[in-house]
C-alpha cells in the first residue's frame, strides 16, 4: 500500500506499505517484509526499488 497516511491496522498486518510525507521535500517511511526505513528526499527510483523489493517478497510466499 502507499498513501499519505497508512492506517494502523494495515501497518500491523500488510507485507509491505509506504506512506509519504511532504516535509522539506518528499520523505516516506516504509516498510517489506517487517523491515522499517525512513527516507529523506524519496525519489522515483527509491519507490521502484521499494516496489522490487516488494514483489519480490510476494513471490518468496
Amino acid at each position: 500500500m502507499v498513501g499519505s497516511r497508512i492506517p494502523t491496522p494495515v501497518r500491523e498486518t500488510a507485507r509491505a506499505w509506504v506512506e509519504l510525507v511532504a516535509r522539506d521535500g518528499l520523505c516516506a517511511e516504509v516498510s517489506v517484509g517487517g523491515q522499517r526505513s525512513e527516507i529523506m528526499d524519496v525519489g522515483i527510483e527509491d519507490l521502484i526499488r521499494i516496489l522490487d523489493e516488494a514483489e519480490a517478497l510476494a513471490h518468496r510466499g
